[in-house]
């Protein structure tokens, strides 16, 4: 054969040969799907109140000088006197755990050595409210409106075990006290009782802004209106995102115990307080008749509601809202 013809003969068999291996060859793989996309971060529960307190409890307003406008603001001398009688009164008949049982020898104490300054204390304030309302009669029923007041304040449920303790550490120190201090030592001691319900007023003002922003992350649960924005108004970077992308809630507000107790500025004393300043929205009080105890029998026995503990979010504030 010449050398002509053997040469298309050689190229045709050399490239029927390599297209005869390129058909056995391993086909390239397809590239892999595009990874799924990862999943919504979890929704964190929806914000509870502090301490059992109810979701719709209204608490008072800090006014344009920074005051709360609770019942104890603006108050006179005498009635800081009275109220702190009052209270430690209330402390007396509802703090029965054992870490507080000196409370009740104490404010009988309190009553013996002071026996005097309180009826002064109590003159003093009928007559500054016959004062204020022109006449016996109407000063009367306001005062004893303003008193109503003043120990559904002292009971308010979700603060009783601060209260209990501050009303422990005050009765204690009363025994010290010198008949002729008992104005300083009841400026002081309503002051540290301010200073509980301060720090729970401030604890639900926090507890407000976050449900607030809960609220405009994830929607209102169904059955419930929207979140307000709390009265005390505070900045809002109320959010913080965490490395597994959940926001959690931080409102820039003091929690309880963070030491805002005894630095609650009261107001100037100036004419006494009437019924009409605002007041945490707490369940009534009711007297019961009777009281075993001779040296407290002169007072209303005072009956603390028990705050109501929530056993499911879902019972308390209904099913949480789906992601947005």
């Amino acid at each position: 054969m010449s050398a002509d013809l053997k040469s298309p003969l050689r190229i045709a068999f050399v490239t029927g040969a390599l297209s005869l291996l390129a058909a056995c060859a391993t086909p390239v793989p397809p590239p892999p799907p595009p990874p799924p996309p990862p999943p919504p971060p979890p929704i964190p529960a929806r914000p509870m109140p502090p301490m059992g307190a109810s979701t719709l409890m209204v608490v008072p307003q800090v006014a344009a000088d920074g005051v709360r406008q609770t019942i104890n603001a603006y108050i006179t001398d005498a009635q800081t006197t009275w109220n702190v009688r009052s209270a430690l009164n209330v402390a007396a008949l509802n703090c029965l755990s054992p870490e507080h049982a000196n409370i009740l020898p104490n404010y009988k104490l309190f009553l013996e050595n002071f026996d005097g300054k309180l009826d002064d204390a109590q003159d003093k304030v009928e007559a500054e409210f016959r004062e204020k309302y022109g006449d016996r009669r109407t000063g009367r029923a306001e005062l004893d409106n303003y008193m109503t007041k003043v120990y559904n304040y002292f009971t308010l449920p979700p603060a009783k075990e601060a209260f209990c303790d501050a009303a422990l550490e005050m009765s204690n120190e009363s025994v010290m006290v010198a008949p002729a201090d008992l104005g300083s030592f009841s400026a002081r001691a309503l002051t540290r009782f301010e200073g509980v319900f301060e720090d729970f007023f401030r604890a639900f003002e926090r507890y407000e802004t976050n449900v607030a922003t809960w609220d405009r992350l994830y929607g209102t649960p169904a059955g419930l209106y929207p979140a307000t924005r709390p009265a005390t108004q505070v900045a809002e970077n109320d959010t913080v995102e965490t490395g597994n992308g959940v926001r959690m809630l931080d409102a820039p507000i003091a929690q309880p115990g963070e030491g805002t107790s005894g630095a609650v500025n009261l107001g100037s004393r100036g004419g006494p307080q009437d019924a009409g300043t605002q007041t945490a929205e707490a369940p009534a009080v009711e007297a019961a008749p009777g009281t075993a105890d001779p040296a407290i029998a002169e007072e209303p026995v005072i009956v603390l509601p028990e705050a109501v503990a929530t056993t499911s979010l879902e019972k308390e504030q209904g099913p949480l809202a789906s992601n947005p």
